[in-house]
């Protein structure tokens, strides 16, 4: 078995930590300081720095309903789960969500019917100057 060898880093654990805190990767710190990526992470757990599981995911939101702050790999999604979305009364384009404005699908989704009417006008509007 290979013994394990550490590596000195130039960097401090408190540098390295406001580095990753303000968006660097692992990845991008092990190459700048020339050592592996377990070594950064273990110098940031040890720290007492909380890791992000994927750098695919994007930072911090607040769900504007329960106000919980979530991390999603998703760009659109707004709310922290399905409950949420459920819960809102107001759509994006700041429509009041009552059952007399608010189509429901089968599935449990639902839509605007004043922003679904805004955005057929729109389409019907393009495929007309497209005919033209």
């Amino acid at each position: 078995m290979k013994k394990a060898t550490s590596i000195k880093i130039s960097a401090t654990s408190e540098q390295l930590a406001v580095e990753y805190m303000a968006g660097a990767t692992i990845r991008g710190l092990a190459a700048k300081y020339g050592c592996s990526k377990q070594n950064i992470s273990i110098r940031l757990l040890n720290y007492g720095v909380a890791m992000r599981h994927s750098t695919r995911m994007r930072p911090d939101r607040v769900c504007p309903t329960c106000g919980k702050i979530f991390q999603t790999r998703k760009k659109s999604q707004l709310f922290c789960r399905q409950e949420c979305v459920r819960m809102k009364d107001t759509c994006i384009r700041g429509h009041e969500l009552t059952e007399d404005n608010r189509y429901h699908y089968p599935g449990g989704n639902s839509r605007c019917k004043l922003c679904q009417n805004i955005r057929d006008a729109d389409y019907r509007a393009r495929k007309k100057a497209r005919q033209l």
